[in-house]
């Protein structure tokens, strides 16, 4: 009997099968929909996709990748996962770094969370403490007078400025001990935070005992000018010291934006807080402007970081990204992190990164 060939287009799924035995041939093909597309959306292709006999995952580009990341001068610490087909990359992944500003991820989910068990009022307004530390980013180091603020905003001004004072307040109001529970809970074991921003600015100049106050905010400057830097345990991987492992903050921005950290409500409101980041320089850098990157930054000296969730039009990318260099003037780190993460979400879709400058080559 002569055999007939099957045509069925299902949403943008192309099939091609034979009525009788033999495997059928699945080409995927359709647009992808318009950036920002509603994760319903994103879901139903997901869930129709894992339909497939044999679905592609991405295939990252690990030569070059691994390449950019060696000739480093330093450590580079770097982890994407595509969520939409679990593609993954890794490189130092399991270790621990020094992650200045992006230990301030798991402090404002441990908030949230808090919040809505009614331990805490996100709405309740707290006086800033005089013996919070006026060092580092941030803007309200700049205003006069007592300030009192909610801890919504607080919470607002550590994620969108990176405003060191406000996360200092945010770390005492819920417990560096609940947030290390919390990642602990996660199973995610190479990152701990073990001290507040004042006190790490303290400890990278020497002053690792000395109380926090005006006076020696302005010792943290003279010693800074002077080139006096202690790169002991600040820059260290010590549990003692702020460490994050890329895996782990890649782990934990899955399991964020898929709403399993908190509800969605307050998944929508930390995300938004990510997305409104003042610094898109470094995973976001070679992203084309209408595509949305939900992310928080951290650098200092010797350090560059950056994770986050870059939302593409088929599906969420996560990247956690950190360089520690060896030679403190070497600022090569950010740019070989951009880099990579470009080479990541091009990989995913090709038509939403921007080329990079030949002047940058």
């Amino acid at each position: 009997m002569k055999k007939t060939r099957l045509l069925v287009l299902l949403s943008g799924v192309l099939v091609l099968g034979a009525a009788g035995p033999g495997p059928a041939v699945v080409e995927v093909g359709g647009n992808a929909g318009p950036p920002g597309a509603q994760s319903g959306v994103v879901e139903s292709r997901l869930k129709q996709g894992s339909r497939l006999r044999n679905p592609l995952k991405t295939q990252f580009p690990r030569q070059k990748l691994d390449a950019m990341a060696s000739r480093f001068g330093g450590r580079i610490g770097f982890y994407a996962r595509n969520l939409t087909d679990g593609a993954e990359y890794s490189w130092n992944g399991e270790q621990r770094f020094p992650p200045a500003s992006v230990i301030k991820l798991p402090v404002m989910i441990e908030l949230y969370r808090q919040a809505a068990a009614g331990s805490l009022d996100l709405d309740a307004k707290e006086p800033l403490p005089q013996d919070v530390s006026t060092h580092g980013s941030g803007v309200l180091k700049r205003r006069e007078g007592p300030v009192a603020l909610t801890l919504r905003e607080y919470c607002r001004l550590m994620m969108v400025h990176s405003d060191n004072m406000a996360t200092d307040l945010v770390m005492r109001k819920v417990g560096l001990e609940a947030v290390n529970r919390l990642l602990g809970e996660l199973g995610l074991e190479n990152t701990r935070a073990s001290m507040d921003l004042g006190r790490w600015h303290y400890l990278i100049v020497g002053l690792r005992d000395a109380p926090i106050s005006r006076e020696n905010d302005a010792r943290i400057l003279e010693q800074m000018r002077a080139g006096k830097y202690d790169d002991g345990l600040g820059y260290s991987d010590s549990p003692d010291n702020n460490v994050c492992g890329p895996r782990d903050i890649g782990s934990l921005l899955a399991s964020l934006y898929r709403g399993e950290l908190a509800n969605r409500q307050d998944t929508d409101e930390m995300l938004d807080l990510m997305r409104a980041s003042t610094h898109k320089r470094t995973i976001a850098k070679y992203v084309k402007e209408r595509i949305r990157v939900a992310n928080k930054y951290g650098g200092s000296r010797r350090i560059a970081a950056d994770s986050g969730i870059v939302e593409l039009p088929g599906g969420p990318v996560v990247i956690a990204a950190f360089a520690l260099a060896k030679d403190p003037s070497d600022r090569s780190g950010r740019e070989i992190l951009a880099r990579m993460a470009r080479l990541i979400v091009a990989a995913v879709d090709p038509h939403t990164v921007k080329p990079i400058p030949h002047s940058s080559r």
